[in-house]
């Protein structure tokens, strides 16, 4: 569902095997609901799946990442931060951790997932490596394979 402005507001997932039919031969919905949370200027502040919030965005100038676990207040908690490394173009090129890993003579993060594009999206074979990060080409959300495009769309 869109807004007037054109933002998606909330997602329905349906897929064949989550559409119940009734006694009568009617349909019954049973996916879930995705809701975004967003503030004056369009920005998704939070995302709900099912009524439960699923990640928060990392914001600076733009969405760096996200938080996709809240830890108790005065405790830290790793590996729940997903960084965006993006090109100029705002293609979401990798996606790394907070997790780091460490040894006397370097030190690097865990790489979650990767990716390299034709022109117009097109994700290159042998040259992408994900871990169902929800942001691709152009920073756009992508549709998951059984909504819509069968995968190979974004939002």
């Amino acid at each position: 569902m869109r807004v007037a402005t054109g933002l998606r507001r909330s997602r329905r997932a349906i897929r064949k095997e989550t559409v119940q039919w009734t006694v009568l031969g009617l349909s019954q919905f049973v996916g879930w609901v995705t809701r975004y949370v967003r503030d004056a200027s369009g920005n998704v502040m939070a995302v709900y799946q099912a009524d439960t919030l699923s990640e928060r965005p990392i914001y600076g100038s733009s969405r760096l990442g996200n938080l996709t676990y809240a830890s108790k207040p005065g405790y830290l908690t790793v590996g729940y931060k997903q960084y965006e490394l993006s090109n100029h173009l705002r293609n979401v090129q990798a996606v790394v951790s907070d997790r780091i890993h460490m040894q006397p003579d370097c030190t690097w993060a865990e790489v979650i997932s990767r990716s390299d594009y034709y022109p117009f999206g097109l994700e290159m074979t042998g040259r992408t490596e994900s871990a169902g990060y929800r942001y691709g080409f152009n920073g756009k959300e992508k549709d998951t394979p059984g909504m819509g495009g069968g995968g190979n769309t974004y939002d």
